[in-house]
């Protein structure tokens, strides 16, 4: 398996470090729009060491559609917009 630049820096400080203590690994990455393989890329990053997975996207409708997707449970409710910064949701 070829070490990629995140297992390369993950392995220097595992190298370097003087204590067992554990810390925090924060991976930035996108996650593909398929809750199956969304979840298996993150198990996948979690068995590399990862304790944060940071996820960045542009704004689209796609990505604030799969957004509500995910908010909308959790709220138990609809989500009639997303507020822009000094307005308030309508």
């Amino acid at each position: 398996m070829r070490l990629t630049a995140a297992d390369q820096m993950l392995a220097y400080i595992l190298s370097h470090r003087d204590t067992d203590a554990p810390f925090d690994v924060a991976k930035p990455t996108l996650m593909p729009p398929d809750p199956a393989q969304a979840h298996d890329q993150a198990e996948s990053l979690a068995a590399a060491g990862s304790t944060w997975l940071l996820e960045w996207q542009t704004q689209t409708d796609a990505v604030s559609t799969r957004i509500r997707a995910l908010v909308q449970p959790v709220l138990g409710g609809e989500l009639s917009s997303v507020s822009k910064p000094g307005h308030a949701a309508s």
